[in-house]
């Protein structure tokens, strides 16, 4: 019985020191699983297994679009925007443990490599020790390259992710492996603590405002002529010329509105309207902010879109800008010429030995070469044989105006009112009993052999005969 107590405490004696060298091996030696849950590169990276799984738990958040690129991106000469447009170089750059070059970045390596390569600026390798760095900053008051970090105990010492501050509430982060560089938003992953490595942002000086106000009362256009009127004012002009009616300082461009580019650009009067001043009474002098800009069609135009744009100049040429004003919300299509080739023949009579031909004949083929139609030598009559289709002969014949062809056509046919045409053409013997009937020809030679447009009066027929 003695014995066999002694044997049931020597072995709970043995299974105690057993399950205290089982606690000491799990101590010394992690399990199995411990060590697939934390990789040789990222021990070799230096990174504890505490700030392993800390950086491991950094939430997946999508990469956000820059919240104000053209801010961003801009050239600058500050080292804050110089670091900012540096690192935003490397988004999309793929998360790697221990990484510091653009092959590939931890969170603390993108920093260090940007203020290093942007500025000069040298930053220590982990964010551990960046969080050691410059001065603290409150999260409300944040610049453009301020670093921002995250805490496992609230303190330096436990610091296991950095970022850099971008500007509009979002910095640029290499979070965790199998993500990469990325912009995110201060909302969606607060950070702990920030810290300010460069000189604060100087505060910008205020400018004062400057107000400008228009408005275009009427547009019209046709092919022969184009109207502009409205109104430009500006207290850019105040007080360096307080009279505000210097002509030659101002300008309506026509702008094409397909490239933004100017079409042609107009110097305009002053034109003073009171409704404009009882409005801005503000803005000194600025009824005479008045135009009215009547000029030629310009037929390289025909068919464009085209908007607005009026200029307040310090010089004759209108190229030293004091203040533009874009009507480009108001887009007009220029008219374009219809192709037109028409006439009527309002009289076919053979009388004794004459034929007598009177009508019109217009046709948009002279635009914009010939602008006044008058050129009477490139007008012919043609004496046309109905039987062979074959000219018999031809005749010049002096341009007409035709007041009901022009108010018809005014807005289609520039000077289409100088179609008529009225010519008596004395009957050859060999015509005799031939039926025939008339062509009308614009041509640009004085023989009427290089030929601009024809037209056929070929349903209108009669018989020639002469009296013996």
């Amino acid at each position: 019985m003695i014995k066999n107590k002694i044997g049931h405490i020597n072995r709970n004696k043995k299974g105690f020191y057993i399950a205290i060298l089982i606690i000491l091996a799990m101590i010394a030696f992690p399990t199995t699983s411990l060590a697939a849950d934390y990789p040789n590169e990222v021990r070799n990276a230096g990174v504890s297994y505490e700030e392993y799984t800390s950086i491991m738990s950094i939430p997946d958040l999508k990469a956000e679009p820059l919240a104000s690129p053209r801010t961003l991106l801009k050239a600058s000469n500050t080292q804050h925007d110089a670091v900012v447009n540096y690192a935003l170089k490397y988004i999309g750059v793929p998360y790697v443990w221990g990484g510091s070059s653009p092959s590939g970045f931890d969170c603390s390596g993108l920093v260090q490599y940007s203020y290093k390569n942007a500025i000069g600026v040298s930053l220590p390798r982990v964010s551990k020790d960046q969080g050691a760095q410059g001065r603290s900053v409150s999260l409300n008051n944040l610049q453009k390259g301020d670093l921002l970090f995250w805490t496992n105990n609230g303190v330096v010492s436990g610091t296991y992710h950095v970022g850099m501050y971008i500007g509009n509430g979002q910095f640029i982060q290499a979070p965790k492996p199998g993500d990469h560089v990325k912009v995110t938003n201060i909302s969606s992953y607060r950070p702990h603590y920030a810290k300010r490595i460069l000189p604060d942002m100087a505060t910008p000086t205020p400018t004062p405002t400057s107000h400008h106000f228009a408005n275009l009362d009427k547009v019209s256009m046709d092919l022969n002529t184009l109207y502009v009127g409205g109104w430009h004012i500006t207290d850019s002009l105040q007080p360096a010329d307080p009279s505000h009616r210097v002509s030659n300082s101002r300008f309506v461009f026509v702008m094409d509105a397909s490239t933004g580019r100017e079409l042609g650009r107009y110097s305009i009067g002053q034109v003073w309207r009171q409704d404009v001043a009882n409005i801005y009474s503000g803005i000194r002098n600025g009824g005479y902010g008045g135009f009215n800009l009547t000029i030629p069609m310009n037929s390289s135009w025909y068919g464009k879109q085209v908007y607005f744009m009026t200029r307040f100049a310090s010089d004759a040429l209108g190229n030293a800008t004091i203040d533009d004003y874009y009507f480009n919300t108001q887009v007009y299509t220029v008219p374009s010429p219809t192709t037109i080739n028409t006439g009527a023949l309002d009289k076919l009579q053979v009388t004794e030995d004459n034929l007598y031909v009177g009508g019109w004949h217009i046709t948009s083929k002279l635009q914009p070469a010939d602008p006044s139609h008058q050129v009477s030598n490139s007008r012919f009559i043609f004496v046309m044989d109905a039987g062979t289709g074959r000219e018999l002969a031809r005749y010049p014949v002096a341009q007409v105006w035709r007041q009901d062809v022009a108010n018809v056509y005014s807005n289609t046919i520039h000077n289409g009112g100088y179609g008529g045409f009225s010519v008596n053409i004395p009957i050859k013997q060999e015509w005799s009993g031939k039926q025939v009937y008339v062509m009308s020809r614009y041509a640009s030679d004085i023989l009427g052999n290089q030929v601009i447009e024809d037209y056929y009066y070929i349903s209108q027929k009669v018989t020639l005969t002469i009296m013996k």
